[in-house]
């Protein structure tokens, strides 16, 4: 069992509900929070209420929001909140790779380290992105 997300024309896995979890952790720590749960607590008053597409209202108002703050089971984030994720996106990745000196590695996930996991899982998720705001669609979990 884990979480899988489409948009578009792109789907792939984002890893167990576990997995996602750590992926999260390791985002907020790259965007300077010591954890996912830091990042929740001091962004907790800016997201709003939870929709019922499983996002909070003004999640997409923080960076990286419209991922941190879904409930990471089914639901989506809406077309038109999935711009500003995309940005949000390659601004990380961008500085990612200025951190690395190095771009990242892209889709072969044979004998990747956890970090290179990790950042191979933003450029799914920017393609994913890409794809769905070229053909209006919404990123779904299921």
């Amino acid at each position: 069992m884990g979480l899988d997300v489409s948009g578009g024309t792109e789907s792939f896995r984002a890893g167990s509900y576990s997995g996602f979890h750590a992926w999260r952790n390791w985002l907020a720590e790259k965007m300077g929070y010591k954890s996912y749960d830091e990042y929740s607590n001091l962004t907790q008053d800016l997201v709003g209420e939870m929709t019922g597409n499983g996002i909070y209202k003004d999640a997409s108002s923080i960076k990286l929001g419209a991922i941190m703050w879904h409930s990471d089971c089914d639901g989506i984030i809406p077309n038109k909140e999935i711009p500003k994720l995309l940005t949000d996106l390659k601004e990380l990745q961008k500085e990612i790779n200025k951190e690395n000196d190095m771009p990242m590695i892209e889709d072969s996930e044979v004998n990747m380290t956890e970090e290179q996991w990790n950042e191979n899982l933003i450029t799914q998720w920017i393609r994913m992105c890409e794809s769905a705001i070229e053909t209006n669609d919404n990123i779904s979990f299921h």
